[in-house]
């Protein structure tokens, strides 16, 4: 975490964490999402974290915002944290924005590409929840 420096939240914290503007010490705008629930976990709970952490940074997919760094805060933002680092997506909107829009109402054929992209996301992310 050290080599991030957090700006502004992107949002609400949600029920799974809270995400922020961050810029790596290399310059590079990304974003950084602190996950909720863990705040000063067990060893065991800190190891099996590490090997998910580990696992999702492996997920390859173009319907995947891929995951550039992750770990366990070292206490400099108030505990032990796990946060994962994703690149910036300059053109990305929130859920927030996409809900005031309205409902989505896309042909049937492009709802079948999208549900197709949801799948695809899926196997990529596939991995057993046991560690």
């Amino acid at each position: 975490m050290n080599r991030y420096s957090l700006g502004d939240p992107l949002g609400t914290p949600g029920g799974y964490g809270a995400a922020f503007r961050a810029e790596r010490d290399d310059g590079e705008a990304c974003v950084v999402k602190l996950i909720n629930g863990f705040r000063n976990p067990s060893p065991e709970v800190l190891r099996r974290l590490e090997v998910v952490l580990a696992r999702l940074a492996h997920v390859q997919s173009d319907h995947v915002v891929p995951i550039i760094d992750a770990g366990i805060d070292d206490g400099q933002i108030g505990g032990r944290l796990p946060w994962l680092a994703m690149p910036e997506l300059p053109d990305a909107r929130s859920l927030q924005d996409l809900i005031a829009v309205g409902p989505l109402d896309p042909p049937a054929a492009k709802r079948r590409s999208l549900s197709m992209d949801v799948l695809e996301a899926m196997f990529a992310a596939r991995f057993s929840r046991r560690t």
